[in-house]
């Protein structure tokens, strides 16, 4: 839809200049698909010809092909500017411009652009995509009474007119109805509206990725891509289905890429560059993750679980001192997450700073005493504080919560030996051999005789 709506715009605007640079940029564009040396030409065209609304109008096109949505709303409104110094109503620049601004977030802005378009066109003109517009923009801003309004006035005004708007709506009506039943029922009704739409099968794929049916929901995001294969959101979504749901994480790598490469600027970019980072951790790409970790907390500065992310990677490439000054900052966000606390005292402990480990540790367990992992690390931190009574009362927390027994078992035994308990020691240390740790033999031979 953005893309027509430009050209149609383009086509009829009147400009007297012939304008050689910008000629060049619409072969490059139209005819051989090359948007970086059309961008190239179209700028030098604006600079020679600053008063073309037609260069603006082609840049905006050529900056919605790249994903460079903020340049693009920039060109639109000089565009709209332009053409209302001119005495005329931009409807088509304004409808635009709303559709870019919803595809990063800004709804708010978007809702001034639709609201233009109502409030100026003629009475008798057809207001079917605005009301459209209006109620999807509503929708993500969930006031779903008014959206469901806007969606029920464009049903009536389109009046099956336009096959397009159409599965527009029925789309958006799916999205608020809340019988699955019914739900369905809509999507099915939108794609027979306009099999062309590929939104409708995204929405379908989404509403069977709900459900549980992962496969049908591939099946319709791959005929939604197949229709429109550069459409960012489409590629973030099948990486999502592919990597969360349906552990193909090599399949999901290619959509979360092609979707970075067509923008950076989308309001997903965040969570592409952290499931990222988590991929290429558990491929034991750890510097690779902690840069994607670096370019989500670009996108969402102070955000408290990017830093203890970010910390815990920091700790396993072994920077503890910048994986110390994450995780601090997390908890200077957020002092009620026990996990951040753990976290902390485990680096604390890594860097032989085990009074501050201990203190750290504590907070933890003060906020989830039933923690296996936490009880067992101030086990580990009692014990290098040479305090084997109280090591040994939290290595016991973590068995009976059956928390790495064969391992809990050995280092709670070893500090019993340092009390002189030996017979205690030696029953964890059987049970213990028995879980499969035959490496304790020697151990067992030497204090249980």
């Amino acid at each position: 839809m953005k893309y027509i709506t430009l050209l149609t715009l383009f086509i009829f605007c009147s400009c007297n200049s012939s304008i050689n640079h910008r000629e060049i940029a619409e072969d490059f564009f139209f005819n051989k698909g090359d948007a970086e040396k059309a961008l190239i030409e179209i700028n030098k065209s604006i600079k020679q010809y600053p008063d073309s609304l037609n260069g603006y109008v082609i840049r905006a096109l050529i900056y919605d092909s790249l994903g460079e949505f903020e340049e693009e709303i920039k060109d639109l409104e000089t565009a709209i500017r332009k053409q209302k110094k001119d005495n005329l109503k931009p409807f088509g620049l304004h409808e635009q411009n709303a559709i870019t601004k919803m595809s990063i977030g800004k709804y708010e802005e978007a809702l001034v652009d639709i609201e233009y378009n109502i409030a100026n066109k003629d009475k008798n003109a057809n207001f079917a995509k605005d009301y459209v517009l209006m109620a999807a923009i509503l929708y993500k801003k969930n006031n779903m009474v008014e959206a469901l309004r806007f969606y029920e006035m464009a049903l009536v005004e389109n009046n099956k007119k336009d096959a397009f708007v159409e599965s527009e709506i029925l789309l958006g009506l799916s999205n608020i109805e809340k019988d699955k039943g019914k739900t369905l029922t809509l999507l099915n009704r939108a794609i027979e509206a306009d099999n062309s739409n590929a939104n409708t099968y995204v929405g379908r794929a989404i509403f069977y990725e709900s459900i549980g049916s992962f496969e049908k929901a591939l099946e319709d995001f791959e005929k939604g891509i197949s229709i429109m294969p550069n459409n960012p959101n489409f590629n973030f979504r099948i990486a999502q289905l592919l990597y969360h749901d349906l552990n193909r994480v090599d399949s999901a790598l290619v959509y979360y890429n092609k979707s970075l490469n067509i923008t950076k600027q989308s309001t997903f970019a965040y969570d592409i560059y952290v499931d990222l980072a988590f991929i290429y951790s558990n491929k034991g790409k750890l510097n690779e993750a902690i840069d994607f970790l670096n370019k989500a907390e670009k996108l969402s500065p102070n955000n408290p679980d990017d830093f203890y992310n970010q910390a815990l990677l920091y700790n396993q490439v072994g920077n503890n001192t910048e994986a110390l000054k994450k995780i601090s900052s997390a908890i200077e966000i957020n002092n009620n997450q026990p996990s951040y606390f753990n976290l902390k005292g485990l680096i604390l402990m890594d860097l032989d700073r085990f009074k501050e480990s201990k203190i750290s540790l504590m907070n933890a367990i003060n906020l989830n005493p039933n923690d296996p992992d936490i009880n067992y690390n101030l086990g580990v931190v009692f014990d290098k504080e040479n305090e084997p009574i109280k090591s040994i009362q939290y290595y016991s927390k973590a068995v009976s919560l059956n928390y790495l027994l064969e391992k809990t078992l050995v280092n709670r035994a070893l500090q019993k030996i340092k009390i002189g308990k030996t017979s205690s020691a030696c029953i964890d240390l059987k049970n213990a051999l028995n879980l499969g740790r035959a490496d304790i033999l020697e151990l067992i031979n030497e204090n249980c005789k």
